[in-house]
């Protein structure tokens, strides 16, 4: 399975479920709307994504490594085997199922 992350807005990456104002910078990364993230694995958790980063398709490594982080569900879409929609509950797809619009929610 070749999942990938993608944000939605700027959002951080945290390494808790931690508000990013409450963490000093070595345990939050700032990424920007758009950028897309190669995942072994993900896990929501609560209003969080648990997600661990692949690090051999990662096209650069800027989050050291560490390559398990928090982030907000509300603000990434996972697609599953790169072919996302978004807006489907918890920001997941499978592409045997999911609609072949790509209406926003």
């Amino acid at each position: 399975m070749t999942d990938t992350l993608t944000t939605v807005q700027d959002t951080w990456f945290t390494l808790s479920q931690s508000q990013s104002t409450d963490l000093p910078d070595d345990q939050k990364r700032l990424v920007s709307a758009g950028d897309k993230f190669p995942l072994s694995s993900y896990e929501p958790d609560s209003d969080w994504m648990r997600v661990t980063l692949d690090r051999d398709r990662l096209s650069s490594n800027r989050f050291g490594e560490n390559l398990t982080w928090y982030v907000k569900a509300a603000d990434v879409i996972i697609d599953k085997d790169s072919l996302g929609v978004p807006g489907i509950t918890p920001r997941t797809r499978d592409p045997a199922s999911a609609p072949d619009t790509d209406t926003p929610p």
